[in-house]
């Protein structure tokens, strides 16, 4: 019975593990950006800003899932981060906009972006 109960439990721990793992990117409502070669994001101006937006990425010429992803880590940082979805060539973008100091618009957002891939 010990080794029933030890083997539930471990199903359970993954189960939750896995549950809570999963980012399913089609549920956020994303506003679009766009990102050029150079890791260049723009924001749609014509709407306020939000926390997620999706751009193509088939400019950036990503090789592989590990250059891409290796390429989101390099230009994430505690105000935004990147995430590489290599098969579907789609940039997904995570702006923290509780960590500015005060609250900033869109045209701050695209000017603090484009200071990143100078």
């Amino acid at each position: 019975m010990t080794d029933l109960k030890r083997i539930l439990l471990l199903i359970t721990i993954f189960l939750s593990a896995y549950g809570f793992s999963q980012d399913d990117q089609s549920e956020v409502n994303r506003n679009i950006a766009t990102v050029s070669g150079n890791f260049c994001v723009i924001l749609d101006n014509s709407k306020p800003v939000q926390a997620y937006y999706v751009a193509d990425a088939s400019d950036l010429n990503w090789q592989n899932t590990e250059q891409a992803t290796k390429l989101c880590g390099f230009y994430s940082n505690n105000l935004v981060m990147y995430e590489a979805d290599f098969a579907n060539k789609k940039l997904y973008i995570h702006l923290y906009l509780e960590r500015t100091n005060g609250s900033k618009d869109i045209s701050w957002w695209n000017a603090y972006l484009n200071s990143l891939c100078q």
